[in-house]
């Protein structure tokens, strides 16, 4: 059961992550009466506990400059196709 747990709760922290700006906002993690964990970007109603969790920020890469001259065909230092070579 702790790892159905386990997984369940990296999956909504991915899934959170991933699909919104909730990051920004901050997560709750709430405690229902029943025991049931529920991670949403406000406290549940009716939770018998609610803490805010501090998350870190994501790491987001910026992509790299396209070069100014766009390369088509083969590098300069790429040997000369044989127009007479079997294709395949």
């Amino acid at each position: 059961m702790f790892v159905h747990i386990a997984m369940l709760l990296a999956s909504v922290l991915a899934f959170s992550l991933a699909s919104s700006p909730a990051h920004a906002q901050g997560m709750f993690r709430s405690v229902m009466p029943d025991g049931k964990i529920i991670y949403s970007d406000k406290p549940a109603p009716g939770a018998k506990e609610s803490k805010k969790l501090n998350l870190a920020p994501l790491n987001i890469a910026t992509p790299q400059q396209a070069p100014d001259t766009p390369q088509t065909g083969a590098p300069a230092d790429a040997p000369a196709a044989d127009k007479n070579a079997f294709p395949g």
